[in-house]
């Protein structure tokens, strides 16, 4: 008689021992990163950071939308780190 199993699956991923499976709430929780222009003439950018529906970084202007952005993930992952980050022991 040949050995049956059942296997299950959640978002493609099957459930094993260590299986990783992204939650996805539906929320506003999300970090969202955009460049806004300030200015046609001359052209200027500014990168912000929204978490949700609140802004929590606004860089400096640019003249760039994708340094804008750039400069708003690299404030915004020098945030979380420090955020996170623990002293030496």
């Amino acid at each position: 008689m040949p050995n049956l199993e059942s296997r299950r699956y959640i978002n493609g991923t099957e459930v094993v021992p260590g299986a990783l499976v992204v939650y996805r709430a539906r929320s506003p929780l999300d970090f969202t990163v955009t460049s806004i222009c300030e200015s046609v003439d001359p052209e200027r950018w500014v990168g912000v950071v929204r978490f949700g529906t609140h802004v929590v970084i606004r860089t400096s202007s640019f003249s760039e939308p994708a340094a804008a952005g750039r400069d708003a993930e690299r404030l915004l992952e020098k945030r979380v780190v420090a955020l996170f980050e623990t002293p030496d022991e």
